[in-house]
């Protein structure tokens, strides 16, 4: 008889403990599952005051200044660029929490930049109009492919199979 009674209260605290594990886990997975859809980065190519604050943001902090004034580091995701831009001011409020990745520098200091989250998956900023900006850096452009632009600015959205 013991058994019967301890068998449902194991199941009843089987099942509180799942619901709890959840409620731990899933609000950290939320910002993530955001990223998953790039449909919320395409308003950058048709908006043009989005755009602009993408552009104003990444012209004045990070664009046309030399590598070497950052903190740079190995970012977190596969994408393109090796490292890392850190220690910069906080990218427009819809763009929170996503890694900002040197692509190419020239003498003239960095030209093109990926924000993004997920591996391919993000906006690409560059100094010169789209696509000829990211095809003129050599073995950037086969990692461009699957991209839409709008001047100097263009989404890539990449699933991985």
């Amino acid at each position: 008889m013991d058994k019967e009674r301890s068998l449902p209260a194991m199941a009843r605290g089987l099942r509180i403990s799942v619901v709890l594990a959840a409620a731990l886990v899933l609000p950290g997975c939320v910002p993530i599952l955001k990223f998953l859809d790039c449909h919320h980065l395409y308003p950058y190519l048709s908006d043009t005051e989005r755009r602009k604050d993408v552009l104003r943001w990444a012209d004045q902090y990070v664009l046309g200044h030399p590598s070497s004034e950052f903190h740079r580091g190995i970012g977190k995701w596969v994408g393109p660029g090796r490292n890392s831009l850190r220690g910069l001011p906080s990218l427009p409020r819809d763009l929170w929490g996503n890694e900002i990745r040197l692509v190419a520098e020239g003498p003239d200091g960095i030209s093109i930049i990926f924000i993004g989250r997920r591996s391919y998956q993000g906006l690409w900023i560059s100094r010169d109009p789209m696509p000829g900006a990211v095809e003129s850096v050599p073995g950037v452009s086969d990692q461009f492919m699957q991209s839409m632009y709008a001047g100097r600015v263009a989404v890539q959205c990449y699933y991985e199979r």
